[in-house]
């Protein structure tokens, strides 16, 4: 049966609010999923929507579009950089302590969100004149000391782009997840390790135009979690809870 948002504001208040659940409890794999079983759908990967042309999310602190992989990677060309795993030693770092051995390239790497100005590590993401997302590494605006032996010398003179999300295939996922019908956003709230669902949002379709200035604007980040344990990329997009606040056309409570 189709829905409409007025469904969802009914399995809100009768199957999700009050509903407490502890961090860590799985509920067939995650809290979005039994969210999503609540409507009425199944766990899936489709690339599509939800429901019915709905897309069901929910979030804390932030929100996500999607785990949107980059249609293209440096190494992808294999000549100068020749894998994944060369990679993230050139433009990735070792984060954690207690895994010396583990690289991984994240926002801290290249700045999250689109900017005029390198990082540290010389990467800055960046909306092209045809509106790609890249992201870029100058060698010159590099400043780690150990830079010269850490780059290639192919990739020590101008800039070069390092990834890449070409705009027909960022419109899609735009397109056949939130160009529908609309959106909903179940708003969870952590306290002393319980999570519970405390209001529910409610957005009308966008654009791709739409989206896209947004992460021009700075709005939209990339929150990459690659790294060298897993074969995934992980390169989801987010925005912080009051942007979708600020852009649905209801907050039920």
């Amino acid at each position: 049966m189709a829905m409409d948002f007025t469904d969802f504001e009914t399995v809100f208040r009768t199957k999700v609010k009050g509903h407490s659940f502890s961090i860590g409890a799985s509920h067939d794999g995650s809290l979005g999923h039994w969210l999503e079983r609540q409507c009425g759908v199944k766990a899936n990967s489709i690339a599509g929507a939800d429901l019915d042309g709905f897309e069901i999310k929910s979030g804390g602190q932030k929100g996500s579009f999607g785990d949107w992989m980059a249609g293209w990677y440096i190494w992808y060309d294999g000549d100068v950089v020749a894998s994944k795993e060369m990679f993230l030693r050139i433009f990735g770092s070792k984060k954690r302590p207690d895994r010396p051995g583990r690289f991984s390239w994240t926002g801290s790497n290249y700045g999250s969100r689109v900017s005029k100005y390198f990082s540290e590590f010389g990467q800055r993401m960046s909306v092209n004149s045809n509106d790609d997302i890249v992201i870029e590494y100058s060698y010159e605006s590099d400043k780690r000391p150990d830079k010269a032996v850490i780059v290639p010398t192919e990739l020590q003179q101008g800039t070069h782009v390092i990834a890449g999300w070409d705009r027909a295939r960022v419109n899609e996922f735009v397109q056949n997840k939130f160009g529908q019908r609309g959106w909903v956003l179940f708003s969870v709230r952590t306290n002393q390790g319980v999570k519970s669902v405390d209001s529910l949002l409610l957005g009308m379709p966008f654009s791709f135009s739409f989206w896209i200035q947004e992460v021009k604007d700075g709005n939209i980040i990339l929150d990459s979690g690659m790294n060298s344990d897993n074969s995934r990329n992980y390169s989801t997009f987010r925005a912080p809870k009051s942007w979708w606040v600020e852009n649905c056309f209801k907050q039920i409570t």
